[in-house]
């Protein structure tokens, strides 16, 4: 048995789809490039000699895409209601289709059953949400497949982060390309996920983002803070946090670049699961914030993390090696610096005697900004700013934005 999953192509821009009449009302159809990456995604799954069954997401970027796949294949597509897109806020401009215009649209379109009304969700959801909207509405189909099944899911990406997670495939994770494949699980060889090697680097887009621009962009800043520590001696320090797992690869990347003294993470290690609240998202938070733990540890760098409101404090310390898990408001001293340590701004002690202070959590209740981040000879640095690096002996500061690698 093989379980895959994809994203979608790369989709026209808001102002084009909006704008055409040829196209149902919100739909989104696939730019050329799209339908390039989508037909490179049906060679590589016949490559593999995939021939199972296909489940879409009903939207129109992800029905187009199926069907080209399935085209490519020669195997039909059924249009399932569990992988649509997460519903961030409401869209008056979409109504979704039924399975009867879906079938005319899309010709590989086999399915005797109905989607519900509204498929697409009416309630807001943040991605617990979708995980559990996806395992839910996968229990059926899993139970009924035979040993030897090969299955391939069509989704967006928040639908492919939730397959992730429930499926614990927790290796070369990544940002969400259009037309990646993940290979969730397998009997009989080890999962992948957001693999693009069926793709040239020119063709991996996250519908707007490229990647050869965010690569060329993180290259040209790590180098330049590389350069300007490379002989300034002293400890070079890596404040990280707030950190979700597709955007491991990126946090990777720059750990192996930067090669870091200290590693400070000042909590929510794997961002986008709410474990400190929602109970049926800690099974999933333990395996990635594991990799995220074990990625700081394997650097040899010193490792010291500030647990988050979503965090289980006592499996960190449970998962810890050699990273010192440690509590709120702790003051470090480096260099002769004194640090403060905290997660939320909130609950952190601006008047502790500290020259640093490193939090992360978010920008409600922000009164600092990258730009200026000095009060009363005081710094600040908020994580979800960008990973921030610092050389306390010489006084040089750096935040490099987040890009997705």
């Amino acid at each position: 048995m093989r379980i895959f999953e994809a994203r979608h192509g790369q989709i026209v821009p808001k102002e084009v789809y909006k704008n055409d009449p040829s196209l149902p009302k919100g739909a989104v159809a696939l730019t050329p490039l799209g339908k390039e990456q989508t037909l490179l995604l049906a060679k590589r799954l016949k490559e593999l000699n995939f021939r199972g069954l296909i489940f879409s997401s009903p939207y129109d970027r992800t029905m187009e895409t199926a069907n080209i796949v399935a085209e490519e294949l020669d195997l039909a597509v059924t249009p399932l209601a569990c992988l649509h897109e997460i519903v961030s806020k409401a869209d008056p401009n979409f109504s979704g289709a039924t399975v009867e215009e879906l079938k005319k649209r899309y010709s590989r379109v086999i399915c005797d059953d109905e989607l519900p009304p509204c498929w697409w969700g009416d309630s807001v959801e943040d991605l617990s949400a979708v995980i559990e909207r996806v395992e839910h509405g996968l229990k059926p189909i899993l139970s009924n497949l035979s040993d030897s099944s090969d299955v391939l899911f069509i989704g967006h990406a928040a639908t492919g982060v939730a397959l992730r997670h429930l499926f614990g495939c927790e290796n070369n994770r990544g940002f969400h390309w259009n037309c990646h494949l993940s290979l969730l699980y397998s009997s009989t060889e080890k999962g992948y996920a957001n693999d693009c090697a069926h793709l040239p680097e020119r063709m991996w887009t996250g519908n707007s983002v490229i990647y050869e621009e965010q690569k060329k962009k993180f290259e040209d800043s790590t180098d330049k803070v590389c350069t300007l520590l490379k002989d300034a001696g002293g400890q070079t320090v890596l404040h990280i946090g707030d950190t979700a797992s597709p955007d491991y690869g990126y946090y990777k990347a720059l750990i192996t670049k930067i090669k870091p003294d200290v590693i400070i993470h000042t909590g929510d290690l794997v961002d986008e699961l709410k474990a400190g609240r929602i109970d049926k998202v800690r099974e999933y938070w333990k395996r990635s914030s594991k990799v995220m733990i074990e990625m700081m540890e394997q650097s040899g760098a010193r490792v010291i993390v500030v647990a988050g409101n979503n965090d289980l404090e006592k499996e960190l310390k449970g998962f810890a090696k050699r990273a010192e898990i440690v509590p709120r408001n702790t003051i470090i001293e480096l260099s002769g610096q004194k640090i403060l340590l905290c997660h939320e701004i909130n609950k952190m002690d601006e008047n502790a005697e500290a020259d640093v202070f490193l939090y992360g959590h978010g920008l409600t209740g922000e009164t600092r900004t990258p730009e200026d981040n000095v009060r009363n000879g005081k710094q600040y640095f908020n994580a979800v700013w960008g990973a921030s690096l610092h050389n306390f002996m010489t006084g040089i500061h750096k935040i490099i934005p987040k890009v997705h690698l």
